[in-house]
């Protein structure tokens, strides 16, 4: 498997409507390997509301390339988020899409559980989640996100 992501940035689609595209689904990951997901953001999918991403397998054990882990709340809101991968239509929790809409111009690659896990997947998931501590040590930063802001917590930011 190529180990790397286009970042490029590409044209905007005409297809404004995810509707018309398929959900996305996952290749299977490698246990044996240690192998986790990272997302590549490459831009905006013709609609604001949908980012479009690449996501590539890496071996923990074979070295992977600098990736920043993010750490967020999942939240009680039945609100989602798209991505779009591979031209399929991935929906995560809306404050996941709310971080990776924050970090949508850096040119990095993130490991952010909703979308590098496939969370139908019991089996990968649980084995992910053993994984954790690995994941987080292995990544150059690790971002912590407690939802988007507002004037009260911006208020308190300018104090600290």
């Amino acid at each position: 498997m190529d180990d790397n992501i286009n970042l490029t940035r590409g044209s905007r689609e005409s297809n404004r409507h995810s509707g018309s595209r398929p959900a996305f689904t996952y290749q299977a990951i490698d246990p044996a390997k240690r192998e986790i997901r990272l997302l590549g953001i490459q831009g905006l999918a013709g609609d604001p509301s949908i980012l479009r991403c690449q996501l590539k397998h890496f071996s923990l054990d074979n070295g992977t390339p600098h990736f920043v882990a993010i750490s967020y709340t999942w939240g009680t809101s039945r609100r989602m988020g798209k991505l779009e991968i591979n031209g399929k239509i991935l929906r995560i929790p809306y404050n996941a899409w709310d971080i990776l809409h924050e970090l949508l111009y850096r040119s990095q690659l993130f490991w952010i559980d909703s979308v590098c896990i496939d969370q139908t997947n019991t089996k990968e998931r649980n084995h992910q989640v053993s994984m954790m501590r690995d994941i987080y040590s292995s990544a150059d930063m690790v971002y912590v996100w407690l939802g988007s802001g507002t004037p009260d917590t911006h208020l308190a930011m300018a104090k600290l």
